[in-house]
């Protein structure tokens, strides 16, 4: 009898853990670089960039994905 239970719940568990590490879930990821300078003379020098990389690493689609920016941001576009 407790071999039986024991049995049903090592299954239970075992089906459990099957489940989890199957789950299907996005995960997201970024990483910012550091400061690269970008002034082409010492009057800019305090001109900078940096890059966001962002990445999925779970296993499934991620869906409305948002990147809230605080901060003055120039495209230099003028």
């Amino acid at each position: 009898m407790k071999s039986t239970i024991a049995g049903i719940i090592g299954t239970l568990i075992a089906g459990l853990l099957v489940y989890y590490l199957n789950y299907e879930k996005p995960e997201i990821k970024y990483s910012l670089s550091e400061a690269i300078p970008v002034g082409y003379s010492e009057k800019e020098s305090n001109e900078i960039a940096q890059q966001l990389v962002v990445k999925n690493v779970g296993n499934s689609e991620a869906k409305n994905v948002r990147i809230l920016i605080r901060g003055k941001i120039d495209l230099g576009c003028q």
